[in-house]
């Protein structure tokens, strides 16, 4: 079974579904009272030979360990990179007190290889219990639908498919797509739930007139729509380690995609993208470099189109061997 307190992701609603696992979300805050005792009976219900567990929490870690002896169950724990690099004092009180915990656990999943290496580099973990696990590759719903509530035509906007996390720095974003000519021909859509950030959504809004447009949070037939017919996708985040899901929506989709520069990115990805930094004029120079040039449409068009089934064979190849850990904890 899938645990997951607070807020849940993509990979692991898509990755419990691989693994044919039952996914228990919990939505709570702090301190995790709700979330701490519906976990716990749970448990105490069902008795499941495995747990996977979402990080963060760092508390559910902890809870998980309370009544592990009792039960005797094994604890698999997927680790999402704010588990171990922090963008507030918030994130990092609530799950840097709960890492050592990781070194006992049956296995610890990695959401890509560097980041395995610095698990096990920088927290000590064993490398025989520390498997890459990529995400699962993503299921194109077969009915797009235009959203109904939003003015934009196929190839005449960009889209940043946004979480509102820190780490995008969307104020940058913006910035240097108002800068750049591309401003003058296309629209930018920021998608996902901006009542996340609300002071930073009206900020943008006053500073943009018509030119930012703010889907909200939308429905997959609807979020999958504006991607397919995108001029382009911007993806990019400001922390390392991190594989973004905007990536592999946009590989699936076979979409033209520039992402920013990060050792990780720059490892996974190779020169099947184009890359900006959150320099000044970089992501302007090069919006301006794409979209008044078919050509470079056109090239990253061919690129992603070969990454694509090496992307595949990756994500498929982890999850198998995941399974096959699954089964013989369960065993025991």
């Amino acid at each position: 079974m899938f645990l997951a307190w607070g807020r849940i992701g993509r990979r692991t609603i898509e990755l419990s579904r691989e693994l044919n696992s039952y996914l228990l979300f919990i939505p709570d805050r702090p301190p995790y009272l709700k979330a701490y005792f519906k976990t716990k009976k749970f448990l105490l219900e069902f008795r499941p030979k495995t747990i996977i567990l979402q990080l963060p929490q760092g508390p559910l870690l902890f809870s998980s360990f309370i009544y592990k002896k009792k039960h005797h169950y094994s604890i698999i724990a997927d680790v999402h990179t704010g588990f171990s690099i922090y963008d507030s004092w918030k994130s990092l009180i609530l799950n840097k007190p709960f890492h050592n915990f990781l070194k006992y656990c049956e296995l610890v999943i990695a959401h890509n290889e560097p980041f395995r290496e610095y698990l096990i580099k920088y927290k000590g973990l064993d490398p025989g219990r520390v498997i890459t696990v990529y995400d699962p590759f993503p299921q194109i719903p077969e009915n797009l639908k235009k959203p109904t509530n939003i003015d934009v035509e196929p190839l005449k906007y960009i889209v940043f498919p946004a979480a509102w996390d820190p780490d995008e720095n969307l104020e940058f974003i913006v910035r240097e797509f108002l800068s750049s000519t591309t401003s003058r021909t296309y629209k930018l859509l920021l998608t996902g739930n901006y009542n996340r950030r609300k002071k930073l959504a009206e900020k943008i809004r006053r500073g943009s007139s018509d030119k930012i447009v703010l889907t909200g949070y939308i429905g997959s037939e609807e979020y999958y729509w504006i991607l397919k017919h995108s001029k382009l996708v911007i993806t990019g985040t400001t922390r390392e380690y991190t594989m973004l899901s905007s990536i592999w929506e946009s590989i699936a989709l076979e979409k033209p995609f520039i992402t920013s520069y990060t050792r990780t990115l720059g490892k996974i990805l190779g020169g099947s993208t184009l890359y900006y930094t959150y320099k000044e004029g970089s992501l302007r120079k090069l919006l301006d470099t794409c979209l008044n040039n078919d050509e470079c449409i056109f090239y990253l068009q061919r690129k992603i189109v070969a990454l694509k089934d090496k992307m595949k064979t990756l994500s498929r190849n982890s999850i198998e061997k995941l399974k096959r850990i699954i089964n013989r904890l369960n065993e025991l």
